[in-house]
């Protein structure tokens, strides 16, 4: 089973956005759990990830450096 929780608000006038997308995956053996990185101004945030799988003791929780926004959008040509 997989759902995800994605929320973009609110973004009025003096108030904080909370923009967020999260997702969880279920399964016999195991579960895994993370957010995409967003965009926070002025910086942006790693994606995460925590899985275990059935009868381990804890969570593994892998984390690199990269963004989802921007570094999924980087241009596939070289610069001129």
């Amino acid at each position: 089973m997989g759902i995800d929780d994605t929320w973009t608000g609110p973004a009025k006038e003096g108030c904080l956005s909370d923009n967020y997308i999260k997702w969880r995956i279920e399964g016999l053996n195991g579960l895994a759990i993370g957010d995409i990185g967003w965009c926070k101004d002025p910086y942006t945030t790693p994606s995460t990830i925590r899985y275990a799988s059935k009868g381990s003791s804890h969570f593994e929780c892998p984390v690199w450096p990269e963004s989802w926004f921007p570094d999924a959008f980087i241009a596939p040509w070289p610069n001129s």
